[in-house]
C-alpha cells in the first residue's frame, strides 16, 4: 500500500477521534438516564423512538420515489 494513502487514513480517522469521544460520552449518558426510570418509561421512550425513525424513514423512501419519477 502506499505511504501516502496510509497517512491519509490515519489522519482521518484522527479527525473522528473527537466525534467517537461525544457519541460514547452521550451513549453513556442516556444508558444512565435509561436506569433512573421505570421499565416501562423505558419501554416507551423505545416505541416512540421507533415510530419516529420509521416515519423518518418512510419520508425518505417517499421522496426518493418523488425523485425517481421526475427522471
Amino acid at each position: 500500500m502506499d505511504s501516502n494513502m496510509m497517512t491519509k487514513t490515519a489522519e482521518l480517522e484522527e479527525s473522528n477521534f473527537p466525534n467517537k469521544i461525544e457519541n460514547g460520552l452521550r451513549a453513556a449518558y442516556h444508558f444512565q438516564q435509561l436506569q433512573d426510570h421505570s421499565i416501562n418509561e423505558v419501554l416507551w421512550a423505545c416505541v416512540t423512538l421507533m415510530w419516529m425513525l420509521m416515519n423518518c424513514v418512510h419520508g425518505i423512501i417517499k421522496a426518493i420515489f418523488s425523485l425517481c419519477q421526475r427522471i
